[in-house]
C-alpha cells in the first residue's frame, strides 16, 4: 500500500532562526535551509517563538 499525501509547504518549527535569534548551530541551519528550499521551488514556512525583545513584526522574503 502506498500512502499519498497532498503536496504542501515544508514547515520548519524551531526555537531559534538566524538572523532573529541565535544561540547555536540550529539557528544557522534554519537561516539557510528554508531559503535554499524556496530557491528550489519548494513552498516553505518557518515557525519560531515570538520573543519579547522583538518590538515589531519580522518578515523574510525567501
Amino acid at each position: 500500500m502506498t500512502l499519498s499525501l497532498p503536496a504542501g509547504p515544508t514547515v520548519h518549527v524551531a526555537s531559534e532562526v538566524f538572523p532573529f535569534s541565535r544561540t547555536g548551530g540550529l539557528a544557522d541551519v534554519l537561516g539557510a535551509l528554508p531559503a535554499a528550499q524556496a530557491a528550489a521551488g519548494q513552498p516553505t514556512v518557518v515557525v519560531t517563538p515570538w520573543y519579547q525583545a522583538w518590538r515589531t513584526p519580522l518578515r523574510c522574503s525567501w
